[in-house]
């Protein structure tokens, strides 16, 4: 009989524990009212002080309604970033000439019919190269018009660099025969070419402020320092560098991020992030794609080596929209919740049937933010609201199986 009682006591006070961490699970700090619900689909575009408010993976976001019965709805939904979409079609071709005169060497290429194309890609033997090409059109190798002129490409392999830019861009262009030519040089060393058709869907941004940004010199590792610090703490895309471009240049180039800083005796101490690696050059544009790294200070660090420091004029920084697309089936008041980073993400049907999702949807205008008071953290209320009161009914039920409990043990003796 003992033992009966005893689970009667355990299971009560697991119980117990339940109630109590699933209203602390579903406490959520901020809320946003969604207005303009009319269809069955809708979308969201995410605002910037979301971000730093919420899960780093955006885990926490929630969409629930309460309908005229006071019932709690949630709104199942997909999230998506808006960034650019960029596909390659490989394009065969014939190589049908190789000539040389005193301007250099001459490859043509043969394209079939109709193809259209914006990019070519050598490959040479040759590792340390400076050139200039030139690419011309034509539909019958007799008339030939220009598509490139003195476009220059170049490799540097030693032990400090190693940098290549042999990729030609170019406006589309359809012609039947394409003719390149190397400037000045008999024998480049030619392996091969590779011509496409490059198609960029471009997906929607935002710029972001920056606040400030601040050059420094690291004379004893050759390195110029940039402390780059926007607005806010949001999800960047690109970082573009304005470079002065009075003399050529390729540079190593890392940016890291801030992850965190402590407070020390000597001031704050500041942990940053590796990101990103490559190369600047004034044959690019120099933009510098970081995937959405989410951040609100960045520092970029320039490898000079024994050369002059470059002159950076500005900085600026730009990241995609991140979308919520939303299935809303029945009237009700709804708002966007975040800011309970111990939720887990979510997993709704719809994310398998995208197919079916329209593509043109009506935005819905999201509201100011609202703090969620600390003991009102759902809009559905938890079985007892009052933390007394269910204190007070474990303690009664506590009590009642002792009182039973002596009243068998007495029986018993």
């Amino acid at each position: 009989m003992m033992t009966k009682v005893n689970r009667i006591l355990f299971f009560s006070l697991i119980s117990f524990s339940i109630c109590q961490a699933y209203g602390q699970s579903q406490g959520f700090n901020y809320k946003r009212k969604l207005d303009g619900v009319s269809a069955t689909w809708h979308k969201i575009i995410l605002d910037n002080d979301i971000f730093v408010k919420s899960a780093k993976d955006l885990r926490d976001l929630r969409i629930l309604g309460i309908d005229q019965d006071n019932d709690t709805l949630e709104v199942p939904y997909m999230l998506n970033v808006l960034a650019d979409k960029l596909s390659t079609t490989e394009i065969s071709f014939k190589l049908i000439n190789q000539t040389t005169n005193a301007a250099g060497k001459y490859y043509t290429f043969e394209i079939p019919e109709g193809q259209e194309v914006n990019q070519i890609h050598l490959d040479f033997k040759k590792e340390n190269f400076d050139w200039q090409v030139v690419l011309e059109g034509s539909q019958d190798l007799s008339d030939w018009f220009t598509i490139l002129q003195d476009y220059r490409i170049l490799s540097i392999k030693n032990a400090s660099t190693d940098y290549t830019f042999t990729k030609l861009t170019f406006p589309a262009a359809k012609f039947k025969y394409l003719r390149l030519l190397v400037k000045g040089v008999n024998t480049p060393g030619f392996e091969k070419a590779t011509i496409s058709k490059k198609a960029l869907n471009p997906g929607d941004h935002r710029n972001y402020t920056v606040r400030s940004f601040s050059t420094s010199e690291n004379d004893t590792n050759d390195e110029t320092i940039l402390d780059v610090q926007l607005a806010q703490y949001v999800p960047v895309a690109m970082i573009k560098l304005d470079i002065d471009k009075q003399f050529d240049f390729y540079r190593p180039v890392s940016v890291q991020c801030l992850v965190d800083s402590i407070k020390g005796p000597n001031g704050w101490n500041y942990n940053y992030q590796n990101v990103y690696r490559g190369t600047l050059s004034s044959l690019e544009n120099n933009e510098i794609a970081l995937n959405q790294t989410r951040a609100q200070k960045f520092r970029i660090i320039i490898d000079n080596h024994d050369n002059t420091p470059l002159v950076v004029n500005g900085v600026s920084a730009q990241g995609n929209l991140y979308q919520l697309t939303g299935r809303f089936l029945e009237p009700a008041t709804y708002y966007l919740f975040y800011g309970n980073k111990s939720l887990a993400k979510p997993d709704y049907d719809i994310s398998h049937f995208q197919a079916k999702i329209p593509e043109a949807l009506t935005p819905l205008q999201v509201g100011p933010e609202e703090l969620i008071p600390y003991d009102v953290k759902t809009p559905q209320q938890p079985l007892f609201a009052n933390k007394t009161w269910l204190w007070a009914i474990m303690i009664l039920i506590i009590g009642v199986l002792g009182w039973f409990s002596l009243k068998m043990i007495r029986n018993q003796a």
